[in-house]
């Protein structure tokens, strides 16, 4: 077995241990935490999930998670050169960052802690390419909430996971180009040599 998928059997094991041991006796196990895939006994995936935006309070004004200024891509993280969806329009794009300029006033920006292999916090343009198919070491959070019974229905075991931080351990495979490679078109070939080589088929 790849080293790497042991690891994540052993860890959706321990995972699955943990929330049998803190879960409510005769509860239910809620669902949208673990899935499986083609009847597999153990889970193949999980969920986990990070809060972009935390709002601002009496206890939190005027503190910043990420000190913006030591940092050498600190203008990345600003809400309004947060990357937004490439299909929408130019005048549909700018009114998404203006939006999210405007929300500094109520919330302030939680940045994911992804790092590269050299330590340092990614910026938000490369979490696609930087994190997709790539081996990391994830630490989060998990979360338990108790939904009492209902009249007619038992009661449910929830549970959520919040991300801590990334850190990338074997950075992703180079992105497959989908078009045909193209070859150089020489400016000038000799007739001579074109004429002998149809020549030597011909034969």
């Amino acid at each position: 077995m790849n080293p790497v998928n042991a690891d994540f059997c052993t860890a959706t094991k321990n995972l699955r241990l943990l929330m049998q041991k803190i879960g409510m006796p005769g509860y239910e196990k809620g669902r949208g935490f673990l899935f499986y895939e083609n009847s597999s006994p153990t889970p193949t995936h999980f969920k986990i999930r990070h809060c972009l935006f935390e709002a601002i309070t009496n206890e939190n004004r005027g503190q910043s998670i990420l000190d913006l200024v030591t940092l050498r891509n600190g203008d990345d993280f600003l809400p309004q050169n947060y990357p937004v969806a490439q299909q929408q329009t130019r005048d549909k794009q700018q009114k998404i960052r203006d939006k999210l300029f405007d929300l500094q006033k109520t919330h302030r920006l939680v940045p994911l802690q992804a790092r590269g292999e050299d330590g340092y916090i990614m910026s938000p343009s490369d979490y696609l390419t930087q994190l997709e198919n790539a081996i990391v070491e994830l630490q989060f959070n998990l979360w338990h909430w108790p939904i009492t019974p209902r009249a007619g229905s038992s009661g449910k075991d929830s549970f959520t996971a919040d991300i801590v931080q990334i850190r990338t351990l074997v950075p992703p495979p180079p992105p497959v180009s989908n078009s045909p490679s193209k070859r150089k078109i020489p400016a000038y070939v000799d007739p001579e040599s074109s004429a002998c080589a149809r020549k030597k088929r011909e034969t």
